[in-house]
């Protein structure tokens, strides 16, 4: 789903079909701007990144083929075919995109020509992205998506990964992030609070038995416990959205500050 002011929903894939030249996606005709800009490589100065490192264009008449580099910049057999985008459909997109200040981002950097005959190999800071890829939170994404029926009444859910792992989980219009984390604390139903500290003053939720030693994500300078922060928008006028500012101070043992719960579950 995508969410646009004034709250306005929208199916991204209209129609995906499976084809031997490749996979063919329709995107739903509102959302096709969008989508594409939020697949182009744009880095942020906070280290973190936007869109799809080695993500590439060729426009053809009638659709844009998107293509992948891999980490050493080879371009892989990877090909999505978006139906309907077709080269003078992408000279408007593309000339809006380069137009925009990226308002609701933080630091924002410039966006990476994505036609692949102009940009064949990867650019520094997509270099600097597969040597330090963000590091799978398995344990934890597992344990909170198994408990999804939390955020069925939201308008929408957005969910994505920091290069400091941390999993950002913003519920749009749904139930409040601290009866979320009140629900998750429970004893049979919530997460093994043995293994994982939930933290409701920080909204954050964080798995104290991750080794720290095996993390291979962002740098030496950004690595803390892997943790999910949760937060609800609850108007529109609510225009704070960065979620991946610093959480509570942690350690080996979870949050240093903020109100703990504390329980019994048997499971993760």
């Amino acid at each position: 789903m995508v969410s646009h002011e004034p709250y306005n929903g929208h199916k991204v894939f209209r129609m995906v079909s499976p084809r031997r030249g490749g996979l063919v996606i329709h995107v739903a005709e509102e959302t096709v701007d969008r989508f594409l800009r939020a697949l182009l490589p744009v880095p942020e100065t906070n280290g973190d990144y936007l869109g799809i490192p080695g993500v590439r264009f060729t426009p053809r008449k009638d659709d844009l083929q998107m293509h992948l580099l891999d980490s050493s910049g080879r371009l892989t057999d990877a090909c999505v075919i978006l139906q309907g985008i077709g080269k003078r459909r992408w000279r408007r997109i593309w000339s809006k995109i380069r137009g925009e200040d990226y308002e609701e981002t933080v630091s924002i950097g410039r966006c990476l020509d994505p036609i692949l005959t102009r940009s064949p190999a990867l650019d520094q800071i997509e270099v600097l992205y597969w040597d330090y890829p963000p590091e799978p939170n398995v344990a934890l994404g597992s344990a909170v998506l198994r408990r999804y029926g939390l955020f069925k009444d939201a308008f929408a859910i957005d969910v994505w990964q920091s290069r400091r792992a941390i999993i950002a989980l913003e519920i749009d219009l749904g139930r409040p992030a601290e009866e979320v984390l009140q629900y998750l604390a429970t004893p049979y139903l919530g997460l093994d609070l043995d293994r994982f500290s939930i933290n409701t003053k920080n909204r954050v939720i964080v798995d104290r038995a991750a080794n720290l030693a095996d993390f291979r994500g962002g740098s030496s300078r950004t690595i803390q416990q892997p943790a999910v922060q949760i937060r609800t928008l609850r108007n529109r006028d609510d225009e704070d959205r960065d979620l991946l500012t610093d959480t509570a101070t942690m350690d080996d043992h979870g949050p240093k500050t903020g109100e703990s719960l504390r329980g019994g579950s048997p499971d993760a």
